[in-house]
């Protein structure tokens, strides 16, 4: 059902993107220097595993990703080329750094405050589950950078898609509407909290904490951006890796 419906968006994503290539074409390659970063790091991490774990070569996947890549790369650039139309933040500090450093502040706050929110709702569902708050690995040297190259990248497909894209096509859909863009974030969070839904042992409380944090990190990209709700998905995930062994927040 998920992949017919996710299908569904991407062909539509497909199609914009060749109707509007001509002017969305700027937007695509500064995403691609930002990907592009990202798969190199991918292919850091695969061959870190092969090589130090010894990990069989799994070229299917290695291909599926890099396909996933790709449409990631055309999705992304669909995204910012939609927010750009309608006026709002896509690429803030990337695309206009002399303008924003100046006010880098009104970044780190609200990028505090949502981290802050987030682990206060994952403690208070470790509490409601009766899972320990924390059951951290053996943190070594390997553990680390396997948890830093795994956050980066599951947090940067899934913002490329879930915000960028998706948030950025339901609100360019729906701003003729007076809550079109409360709608937008309230639908692609649910929609991304059904992917997630029923993965660990916690059950319905999986769904309640994607769901939540949805709702947060489209709030932060629709008033700061994507840098913004990239980093605190990235700082979440790596945290969590490292320190939540029993409740896997985000994977």
């Amino acid at each position: 059902m998920f992949n017919i419906v996710f299908n569904i968006f991407f062909i539509v994503g497909l199609v914009y993107f060749f109707i509007y290539y001509s002017e969305l074409k700027m937007f695509l390659s500064k995403l691609f220097e930002i990907l592009g970063i990202v798969f190199i790091i991918y292919g850091i991490d695969w061959f870190w595993k092969i090589f130090y774990f010894g990990v069989d070569v799994e070229i299917r996947k290695f291909i599926i990703d890099i396909l996933i890549f790709g449409r990631n790369l055309i999705l992304g650039s669909v995204g910012i080329f939609f927010l750009n139309k309608k006026g709002y933040l896509t690429l803030p500090l990337y695309l206009n750094f002399k303008y924003e450093k100046e006010n880098l502040s009104s970044y780190v706050f609200p990028i505090f405050i949502s981290i802050f929110l987030l682990f206060l709702i994952t403690i208070a569902l470790l509490i409601l589950s009766s899972s320990p708050i924390l059951n951290a690995n053996d943190i070594n040297f390997s553990i680390i950078i396997d948890s830093i190259n795994r956050s980066i990248i599951v947090a940067t497909g899934e913002e490329v898609y879930f915000r960028l894209f998706l948030q950025s096509l339901l609100i360019y859909w729906f701003s003729y509407l007076k809550i079109g863009n409360f709608f937008s974030i309230i639908v692609v969070s649910l929609l991304w909290a059904l992917t997630h839904a029923g993965i660990i042992e916690s059950g319905g409380l999986k769904f309640i904490q994607i769901f939540l944090f949805g709702i947060i990190l489209g709030i932060l990209m629709y008033k700061r951006g994507f840098e913004s709700c990239l980093f605190v998905h990235f700082i979440f995930n790596l945290l969590s890796y490292l320190f939540l062994g029993s409740f896997r927040v985000i994977s």
